[in-house]
């Protein structure tokens, strides 16, 4: 009975040693006075040494002092606390060289009486996320885009980057951890609520254009696009901001000269006419146009100026097409226009791509 107990026992610390080595973390066990006792395949590599060259010694056998002290100190943090305590570190394995980013956890380890035993350590390998967030922070930082990640419901600030405090006015020290709506952004709380509101229907809402206020009190126009993500549980709204200021002016500038361009061309005293220059259909006539040859705008728009018999000898426009396509424009080009009545005039012709 005791052979079988103690081959139950050997089987059960056999599976326990085989679960620890097969872990991708390291694990260690040290006593109080920060002597290993224990430790795994992977922190073998660590020290680049076996468990049976390791127990019994301490990290100032293994690592520059410096380490070794932070190694020890954060022993000690986790006694007087008697407690979890988590730290992050950069360490180079001593088996070939490599550096990992560890997130290691200690606890203190005690047997089934409660006498303490030491400290049970576990190092976690974050590298990957750890790059990747690294990544993350640069491409934040350094967007030209203003970014912020702030609160669904309450649009308290999470994080912003560096454009987002230019366009605002507000530095980042003073925004984190406030609500958008201690800032005057938006024109009133229930501005912000509508985008949030429609924003929630899809969890993503792009080129939103709104109009913001800066610290100073001047508007901006943006375009806003955001997206609802989960971050630890809280559920956050990254939202990328464009100043369209000098676009929208650009627009209106734009739209102010088509207007006039437009007005120009209806009182032109000129007859003058606009056509697709791929199939000669009438796309605009003006007023004199319409006077001189007696047509009405719906008679000729959608027809070819020489379905509406306007060109008193065809060849002239193949002729002057192939002008304009050459060169890019035409001037005083003399041909026959012909009126509704089929009355004859000559014509000088200019035109333009």
């Amino acid at each position: 009975m005791n052979m079988e107990k103690n081959q139950g026992a050997a089987n059960e610390r056999a599976q326990l040693r085989a679960l620890l080595d097969t872990l991708p973390d390291l694990v260690w066990l040290k006593d109080p006075q920060g002597v290993y006792l224990s430790c795994n395949k992977r922190f073998e590599q660590f020290f680049g040494a076996s468990e049976a060259a390791i127990c019994g010694k301490t990290d100032f056998d293994f690592v520059d002092r410096e380490l070794a002290e932070f190694f020890r100190a954060n022993d000690r943090a986790v006694l007087a606390a008697d407690a979890p305590r988590s730290n992050e570190e950069w360490v180079t394995f001593a088996s070939d060289g490599h550096r990992e980013f560890l997130h290691t956890t200690k606890a203190p380890m005690r047997d089934e009486s409660g006498k303490l035993i030491g400290v049970l350590g576990i190092g976690r390998n974050l590298t990957a996320v750890h790059e990747l967030q690294e990544r993350f922070e640069v491409a934040f930082n350094a967007s030209p885009a203003a970014i912020s990640i702030t609160e669904v419901d309450t649009g308290i600030f999470l994080d912003i980057n560096q454009r987002y405090a230019e366009m605002i006015g507000w530095q980042r020290a003073e925004i984190i951890g406030k609500a958008s709506s201690n800032f005057n952004l938006w024109p009133n709380p229930q501005a912000r609520q509508t985008w949030i509101a429609k924003l929630k229907v899809s969890r993503l809402l792009r080129d939103y254009q709104t109009t913001w206020h800066r610290r100073d009190g001047s508007p901006i126009e943006i375009s806003l696009s955001g997206e609802i993500i989960e971050l630890q549980g809280k559920t956050y709204v990254v939202a990328f901001i464009l100043d369209i200021s000098e676009r929208r002016k650009s627009e209106a500038e734009v739209s102010q000269l088509q207007r006039r361009v437009a007005t120009a061309f209806r009182v032109a005293p000129a007859a003058a006419c606009v056509t697709r220059l791929t199939d000669g259909k009438l796309v605009d006539v003006n007023d004199r146009l319409l006077k001189e040859y007696n047509w009405t705008r719906d008679d000729l728009l959608g027809l070819t100026t020489l379905e509406a018999g306007l060109w008193g000898v065809e060849a002239d426009r193949l002729k002057m097409v192939e002008i304009i396509r050459r060169d890019g424009c035409n001037n005083d080009f003399e041909s026959i226009g012909v009126g509704r009545d089929g009355r004859r005039r000559p014509m000088s012709l200019s035109a333009e791509v």
